[in-house]
């Protein structure tokens, strides 16, 4: 958003009309935006914090009256109207395009369906253990998609074929959030984690043996990783 907005505010004071004397009164294009900028920064912050939790923090939205507390308290005073004012102005600029599909986004609404269907669920500790599983799955991304491919399709040299058809399968966030979240579960407490794959695949689809196929080459490339 600050991108975006850093880049229209430009474009709106080299379009507008400015005299020599209010030039030198005000200072050059850069210095009026970081002006522009420094009295709504606190603004767009909270207002961005909003809209996050609109779209991931479905049963605990901020709402407008926590946002003026906040506020409040870090020393702004601004009636509701602007932070209403700040958030449609967040949503035009990104083009209303806030809920980019992503894995963590995923792994974060299963947690919640999760939580709903089964009070007990740990939630908060898997949804910690997720964070750290997507991070590795990220970053050794090539080697586990690798194996994943092997341990499907039984071949140590996959076809070009089977390659091809492979590659839905690596850009299939549900799956990937539905690994993380089954991995989360068998390090969190192992003798439940078939209950969390079997709860998992009744909300998604997914099968069983795909989640447990992904979480098991993803715990086999952990468990290497930790032994170096």
């Amino acid at each position: 958003f600050m991108l975006k907005h850093i880049g229209n505010l430009l474009s709106q004071q080299k379009s507008e009309v400015c005299d020599g004397s209010v030039c030198e009164a005000k200072g050059n294009y850069d210095e009026l935006v970081f002006q522009n900028l420094s009295e709504k920064f606190r603004l767009f912050i909270i207002s961005s914090v909003q809209i996050a939790s609109k779209v991931t923090l479905h049963t605990n939205v901020i709402d407008n009256s926590s946002a003026l507390r906040y506020l409040h308290l870090v020393g702004t005073d601004c009636p509701k109207e602007k932070i209403l004012e700040s958030e449609l102005l967040i949503l035009k600029t990104l083009d209303y395009r806030v809920n980019v599909p992503n894995p963590l986004s995923y792994a974060e609404t299963l947690l919640e369906v999760l939580g709903h269907n089964n009070p007990t669920t740990p939630i908060v500790h898997l949804h910690h253990l997720c964070r750290y599983v997507l991070q590795f799955v990220y970053l050794q991304r090539e080697s586990i998609y690798s194996s994943l491919l092997m341990a499907v399709t039984g071949c140590l040299s996959p076809s070009p074929d089977q390659r091809a058809k492979f590659v839905s399968v690596t850009e299939d966030c549900m799956l990937l959030g539905v690994g993380a979240i089954a991995v989360a579960a068998f390090i969190y407490q192992t003798s439940a984690w078939e209950k969390v794959v079997e709860e998992l695949t009744l909300i998604t689809g997914i099968s069983a043996k795909s989640i447990m196929d992904f979480a098991n080459v993803t715990l086999v490339h952990i468990t290497k990783n930790k032994v170096k």
